[in-house]
């Protein structure tokens, strides 16, 4: 704590320093000035507010600047057991997308009505009622309950705030639905997750393992089903080297508890049915790995997310094909043997089955989120010969700021224009617009395009932000207030944002000096 008290006085330093270099007066001020040193708590509160309340007045700036806003939300609880509600907000800069932390509110209802209230009240005071045009967040029927979740609640005072349920979240219940339904599955899982718990409770334990094994095990999450693809990895690429560690520690003077958890474990690591599911599912989430980095990607739009999850579903589609002949059935081995290896391959092509199902009811999507597909590169070959009137009208529906004719005239146009469809992204399209200053010409395509860019697909951001909490707000540090909270998540999350803040250094200056009268004078004539 003391070496952050002091790093943040030696900011505060380092600024009026890096201001006196071309600044003789400044710089005779610094020399003589002795009343304050100005290294208590209290100062350094009011410096960090100082801060935070420049990074608020350019946030504000940019908002006012742009045309729409998203919002995305989501809760965690810190080191102090205190409810942080966390707030991000979802715009285009100068044709970029960004994504602004707001800030963490402690909340103490957490019922949709108390969520929404906090919510409506941090965004009122942005004045976006007009561009509020998208919500995402998790599947918590507090927040994205259709008919009394903060989503409903929120369009009662902005309107135009389409909700988007967010796809990562969506994923990790298509996952946990795969792999705790079916008996097989649910007992493969809960072996993986018996390897990560023997040598987390011993440092022993632990010595043994380094000396057989080079891959850490990490632990698995029971709300993130994403991650048990680290352990699974871990354990099929040491399997034979924990084997070794199994047998060694039979053969040694071990503890009762020990030797007897190891033979369990060493049976389950030469098991036939554990074997092949730890195959199986370690090739399943190889391909859940590389579909959470997508989702986790910056900048992300729709077209990005449907691309990847396409992908993910062929990848599941040739897995399954592949179980059918990856244990070959023998005609001299024993009817029980065959019968199991026929109920496991059963058993992992029904999970196989249901991720695909599941991907395609959960990811289907309403039918504002429908209507970006007017935007989507991919269709526009098929579009130029089909026109989709009907998507047209699901867009003016949910986005009545849309032209319809012009709309309509415009995509004609852009579907028709090879130079378009070179494009990969909706990111791309817009960029090309720009670049080409074709804004004037595609009005309404150009405003659509903004709609869609600027509506979320996930709470990433959110979940970034948490990960920052961890870092900020530790156990040492759980009294910390709120506005230190989110003076220092400002700074370490958008730190390249506020060094490039016009005139920034001056602004904190005298910001800091006109807060309240001071012993020493901070400015000068």
């Amino acid at each position: 704590m003391k070496a952050l008290n002091h790093t943040i006085v030696e900011f505060f330093l380092d600024l009026i320093k890096r201001d006196a270099k071309n600044d003789p007066l400044l710089a005779n001020h610094l020399e003589t000035a002795t009343v304050a040193r100005d290294t208590s708590k209290e100062t350094q509160n009011e410096l960090l507010n100082c801060i935070y309340n420049i990074y608020l007045e350019e946030l504000k700036s940019d908002i006012t600047n742009t045309k729409f806003v998203s919002v995305q939300a989501d809760e965690a609880t810190d080191a102090g057991k205190r409810t942080q509600f966390v707030i991000i907000l979802r715009f285009l800069k100068e044709g970029k997308l960004v994504e602004r932390f707001l800030e963490f509110v402690e909340v103490s209802d957490r019922t949709a009505d108390g969520l929404a209230t906090t919510l409506t009240e941090a965004l009122e005071k942005l004045d976006v009622k007009e561009k509020l045009i998208a919500q995402t967040y998790d599947g918590a029927a507090v927040m994205s309950g259709r008919l009394s979740g903060v989503q409903a609640k929120l369009k009662e005072t902005f309107p135009n705030a389409v909700f988007t349920y967010c796809y990562a979240h969506q994923l990790n219940l298509v996952l946990k639905q795969a792999c705790s339904r079916i008996r097989g599955c649910k007992i493969f899982f809960a072996n993986i997750i018996a390897f990560s718990t023997f040598f987390s409770h011993s440092s022993k334990r632990v010595d043994a393992f380094r000396q057989f094994c080079q891959r850490a095990l990490p632990t698995p999450s029971e709300t993130r089903w994403n991650f048990q693809s680290r352990l699974i990895a871990s354990i099929a690429a040491q399997k034979e080297e924990l084997i070794s560690l199994f047998e060694k520690i039979l053969d040694k003077d071990w503890d009762d508890d020990t030797t007897q958890k190891a033979s369990g474990l060493l049976n389950i690591l030469t098991n036939e049915t554990f074997v092949f599911f730890l195959n199986v599912f370690n090739k399943i989430f190889m391909n859940v790995d590389i579909l959470f980095g997508i989702l986790q990607r910056r900048p992300l739009d729709l077209h990005m997310c449907e691309r990847a999850i396409n992908t993910f579903q062929d990848a599941v589609s040739s897995i399954r094909m592949e179980i059918s002949s990856y244990l070959p059935e023998e005609q001299h081995q024993a009817k029980r043997r065959r019968d199991d290896r026929s109920e496991n391959k059963l058993a992992a092509i029904e999970a196989c089955d249901i991720i695909a199902n599941q991907i395609t009811d959960r990811f289907s999507q309403h039918n504002a989120v429908i209507s970006f597909n007017l935007l989507n590169v991919d269709n526009f070959p098929t579009f130029v010969h089909s026109f989709p009137t009907n998507l047209i009208s699901e867009a003016v529906t949910y986005y009545p700021i849309l032209h319809k004719p012009k709309l309509t005239t415009e995509l004609e146009v852009l579907y028709s224009n090879n130079t378009f469809t070179q494009c990969e992204s909706m990111i791309e399209l817009h960029r090309l617009i720009c670049t080409s200053e074709l804004g004037t010409t595609f009005v309404e395509v150009t405003k659509f395009l903004e709609i869609a860019l600027t509506t979320p697909m996930t709470t990433a951001e959110a979940e970034r932000s948490f990960s920052t909490l961890k870092r900020i707000k530790t156990a040492s540090r759980a009294t910390m207030g709120q506005d230190r909270l989110k003076a220092l998540t400002c700074i370490t999350i958008h730190k390249d944002t506020i060094g490039s803040i016009n005139n920034f250094i001056n602004r904190v200056i005298d910001h800091f000096a006109l807060q309240k009268d001071r012993r020493m004078d901070l400015l000068y004539k």
